[in-house]
C-alpha cells in the first residue's frame, strides 16, 4: 500500500486518443473534464490497484505513474510547463 501513496497516476494528453477507457474502468480517478473535454485525475491519497489496470490496457499507452515528490500531484501533460518538458524549470 505504500508503493500507491508513493505515486500517482499521469495522462501524457499528446498521445490521449479520448477514448475514455480508464473513465470507464476506474471512474473515482479518471475523468472527462467538462470545461476541456480532456481525461484527467482525481488527486487522491491513494489510488485504488485499478489503476494498474487501465495503464495496461490503454491503447495509446498514455497513463504512466509519476512518484509523489516530483511534484503537487495528479497532472497531465498538457498542464507542463514547456521548462518542466524540457526539465529546464
Amino acid at each position: 500500500m505504500e508503493e500507491r501513496r508513493a505515486r500517482f497516476p499521469v495522462i501524457d494528453r499528446r498521445y490521449c486518443s479520448r477514448c475514455q477507457g480508464c473513465v470507464d474502468s476506474v471512474p473515482e480517478v479518471f475523468f472527462v473534464d467538462d470545461s476541456s473535454g480532456l481525461v484527467s485525475v482525481v488527486d487522491r491519497p491513494d489510488y485504488p490497484p485499478a489503476v494498474d489496470e487501465a495503464i495496461k490496457n490503454c491503447p495509446r499507452d498514455c497513463i504512466s505513474w509519476e512518484s509523489r515528490g516530483s511534484g503537487d500531484g495528479p497532472k497531465s501533460t498538457g498542464e507542463f510547463t514547456v521548462e518542466e518538458i524540457l526539465g529546464i524549470g
